[in-house]
């Protein structure tokens, strides 16, 4: 048997392909040939072909050792955005891209509705979920995900597309800056849809994962839409805290003492708690006290600089209340403590007891804290 590598070679090639007689022809090229059905997911319905030893499919081949399948791979991948040893490739075509973009949605929008309605999640947890559901497909539809384990290469690309638009609507609604009104709506527009359309063509498929050159700059420029979307959600909820201390008359320091503060620390209280039972204590401890140190430095200094641009001045008069100094006592207090029993106590081990302890702190901390604030 043989494969001719040309389009054609003659008037005495068979239209059907080269092959044995009697035996199944192949055809490389051209409508029906194996390369213009190559793709890049698994075959459908493939037979093996002892001959050639490739498997061909109503979809594609799948590799082989046959020194034969060297002809149909070599020199065909250049697919800027595949990671280095991926065997998930990108489409070979526009039409095939647009194919296989259309059953990776498709199954991806399965997958999501299938984790809301699992058998293990409970009728509350359904409901929930479902009035998240409008939030959630507006976020994964902005926020672009390159990374392994949350790839999707149509969600990626769409996200990219409709982050303007989102970028538009939450600068008018936090900002009142109407950026639909600008000249340079337009080619930020038309960038980001030449960027999807890019990576609908040439990123890989499946689970990827993307060149990391191409997954960083994503990336990145997810983590700035999703910062956005954080903004946009705290500020929401910060008006719906007010609104609930007015209808029940709780002064707002003590809505940020507890409710708001406990749903701020939530997440950062799970991840640590998490880290610090598979092991990883220096990371846990570390996240505790960096966390609040980026929330003080950063959000402080960037929430009073908004402040005084939005307002028109250049400072804003702030005093000290009893309730914020019990505060900063407790943090101090709670970082002499973790030196005490972890360096001079305990030689580099944080004992049980210094936990009990710090609890103890922060009930004060509440306790007391609410008693100031009410008795003003």
């Amino acid at each position: 048997q043989a494969l001719s590598n040309y389009e054609s070679a003659g008037d005495d090639v068979p239209e059907d392909g080269w092959g044995i007689e009697g035996e199944e022809r192949l055809i490389l090229h051209g409508k029906h040939g194996i390369m213009a059905h190559r793709h890049s997911g698994p075959p459908a319905a493939a037979t093996e072909d002892p001959g050639f030893g490739f498997t061909v499919g109503l979809e594609g081949i799948e590799s082989s050792p046959s020194p034969y399948y060297a002809m149909l791979e070599e020199g065909m991948d250049d697919n800027i955005c595949l990671a280095d040893g991926e065997t998930q490739r990108g489409a070979n075509s526009w039409g095939r891209a647009w194919q296989d973009c259309k059953m990776e949605l498709v199954e991806h929008l399965e997958e999501c509705w299938g984790e809301i309605w699992h058998e293990e999640v409970n009728g509350c947890s359904k409901f929930l979920l479902l009035c998240e559901l409008p939030i959630t497909i507006g976020r994964k539809m902005t926020v672009s995900i390159p990374s392994e384990g949350y790839y999707c290469r149509p969600i990626v690309a769409l996200s990219i597309i409709f982050s303007p638009i989102w970028l538009g609507i939450y600068l008018l609604a936090e900002q009142d800056y109407n950026i639909f009104t600008t000249y340079w709506i337009i080619p930020f527009l038309t960038l980001a849809t030449g960027i999807g359309l890019l990576i609908v063509r040439y990123a890989p498929a499946g689970d990827g994962p993307m060149n990391l050159i191409i997954a960083v700059p994503i990336a990145l420029y997810g983590f700035v839409i999703a910062a956005t979307w954080i903004d946009f959600i705290a500020d929401r909820l910060v008006s719906l805290l007010g609104f609930v201390g007015v209808i029940f008359h709780i002064p707002k320091s003590i809505l940020g003492i507890t409710i708001l503060a406990w749903g701020n620390s939530i997440p950062d209280l799970s991840a640590n708690v998490a880290m610090a039972r598979k092991g990883l204590a220096n990371m846990a401890i570390t996240a505790c006290f960096a966390g609040p140190i980026f929330n003080i430095l950063i959000g402080l200094g960037a929430g009073f600089s908004i402040l005084n641009k939005s307002q028109g001045r250049d400072a804003t008069d702030v005093t000290l209340t009893g309730d914020v100094t019990l505060g900063f006592c407790m943090v101090i207090a709670n970082c002499v403590l973790v030196l005490v029993s972890g360096l001079v106590l305990n030689k580099g081990y944080i004992g049980r007891g210094h936990g009990y302890l710090a609890l103890a702190l922060y009930l004060i901390y509440v306790v007391v804290s609410i008693f100031i604030v009410a008795l003003h």
